[in-house]
């Protein structure tokens, strides 16, 4: 009997082990093929991993989501995916898209959209659009929608090679002009990048206003360009028109931290270096202001709903919490820069980033925590900037009332923690400020692993205790007699 057990469990052992592979594999069954009816939107205040087989949001569309999030933890490859939960239902889908949800990509106001690196998905058609091909070849980060969904400002690279700088050529993503010569764009405000056309108010090239302007004084200029440039750029998603906002530098380019809409989407706020720019977009006029040391714009969200004030964030070390950073939130007037309210300290978490206002008036904010021994993450540091965009440093994220502290929305997976990395939220979602309980997968990654995991154990206890039980017998096979409780000497008399 013993052989038999040993021989199940051993199967049963090798079964399992041969077959975890395949559960930390996205393998997505069919769904509907029509989007499910959403109703209001409510954000779910949990949100856990994705299910193994969680339908693709390309054949099976979610319709429209309340969060889109992202996380390196669900599957082998969860860096090429994205998670989505339904407007107003706890509906979850799994897009292959790449990039992490509110640093290199967006979901718009109303949440039918979703704009990520490879292009503009319509949430309820599954449908994906290319970016327009000026930008072909070219790394391209959605940073924010405009409030009325009409635009997309994004981040697009540029990989100029040293002679292309040295010389002055122009820029294959945004077809402008000649730096060297200075020809064309900058230097007679004629080139925009998608239509050749100049600012229709002011017939400039709205490049001149940012962080690094092409030609003007020529080969001189050119030389001093850097040979990586990020541009910041408006896309309208119904015709495809791009207009070139300005020419950042790498580290004024912070994906998640760069650019933030006006309430009225008639301004656009955006950094340079040690200044932030608010450019009027009708008329092209900008303001410059200054910044508090080491702080950037706070996010998408950082406009007061008033659009008199700018929220602004900085980080210092300190010996706080679980992560040795204190982040500071400052109100700037969007005026002259001048420090106006109250600031809110946040400490020992990684990152923090405003995405939007709650009903009650106050920041909503993205709060990302450490895994441990995760660098400082400071705006000027090169490698906490890496861990930040790249998710390998963040542990989890959150949404909390960054006026009150009270988390809003949470990780809600069973055992393995990290479901969420990273989010986004709709504007209209976190403006209606309804919250409904959220029903995460039961069965989420962690789940799924921890049976397999347990038949495993299980069956190695089986087959350790068969393998000792069966080695004891080997070395006793007679087995002992039991003592005789009477010992009787054979020669004494009967009697």
């Amino acid at each position: 009997m013993a052989g038999w057990a040993t021989l199940v469990a051993v199967m049963t052992a090798v079964a399992t082990w041969t077959a975890l592979p395949l559960l930390v594999q996205w393998l997505p069954v069919d769904g509907p093929e029509r989007p499910p009816v959403q109703q209001a939107g409510t954000l779910p205040a949990r949100v856990g991993a994705p299910a193994i087989w969680t339908p693709d949001q390309e054949q099976s569309p979610i319709g429209a989501a309340s969060v889109y999030y992202t996380s390196n933890t669900w599957f082998d490859d969860s860096h090429l995916a994205v998670g989505l939960v339904g407007r107003g239902t706890d509906t979850y889908r799994v897009g292959r898209f790449t990039g992490a949800a509110g640093m290199t990509g967006a979901i718009s106001p109303d949440g039918a959209r979703l704009a990520v690196e490879d292009g503009l998905v319509d949430l309820a058609t599954g449908r994906l659009t290319g970016y327009p091909e000026p930008w072909a070849g070219h790394s391209v980060q959605p940073q924010a929608w405009s409030p009325d969904g009409a635009r997309l400002a994004v981040l697009v690279g540029d990989h100029e090679t040293e002679s292309d700088g040295a010389t002055g050529t122009g820029d294959a993503a945004t077809g402008t002009g000649d730096a060297a010569t200075g020809t064309g764009d900058g230097a007679t405000g004629t080139g925009d990048g998608a239509t050749g056309t100049g600012d229709a108010a002011t017939g400039e090239d709205d490049s001149t206003a940012g962080e690094q302007d092409d030609g003007g004084t020529g080969a001189d200029e050119a030389e001093k360009a850097p040979l990586t440039r990020v541009r910041l750029a408006l896309l309208e998603p119904a015709n495809g028109t791009i207009r070139e906002i300005a020419r950042l530098s790498d580290r004024a380019a912070l994906p998640g931290w760069t650019v933030a809409f006006s309430p009225d989407g008639s301004r656009l706020a955006f950094p340079s270096e040690d200044r932030l720019h608010v450019r009027t977009l009708a008329g092209g006029t900008t303001i410059d202001l200054p910044l508090p040391a080491d702080a950037r714009i706070a996010g998408k969200g950082a406009w007061t709903r008033d659009g008199r004030n700018l929220l602004v964030v900085s980080g210092a070390r300190c010996d706080c919490g679980d992560h040795p950073v204190r982040w500071t939130v400052t109100t700037i007037s969007a005026t002259d820069g001048a420090v106006t309210g109250t600031e809110i300290s946040r400490e020992g978490v990684y990152a923090l980033r405003v995405i939007g206002w709650w009903p009650s008036g106050t920041p909503v904010a993205v709060e990302y925590t450490a895994v441990s021994g995760a660098d400082p993450s400071l705006f000027t540091d090169p490698a906490g900037r890496d861990g930040l965009t790249s998710q390998i440093d963040i542990e989890a994220a959150r949404l909390i009332d960054l006026g009150t502290g009270r988390t809003l929305l949470t990780d809600g997976s069973t055992i393995v923690p990290g479901a969420i990395e990273s989010l986004d939220i709709p504007d209209q979602v976190l403006a209606a400020g309804a919250v409904r309980p959220g029903d995460p997968p039961l069965l989420d990654h962690g789940t799924v692993l921890l049976i397999p995991a347990s038949i495993f154990a299980v069956s190695l206890v089986v087959v350790i205790a068969a393998t000792v039980l069966r080695l004891a017998r080997r070395e006793d096979p007679g087995g002992t007699p039991p003592a005789d409780p009477i010992s009787r000497d054979s020669s004494a008399p009967t009697g």
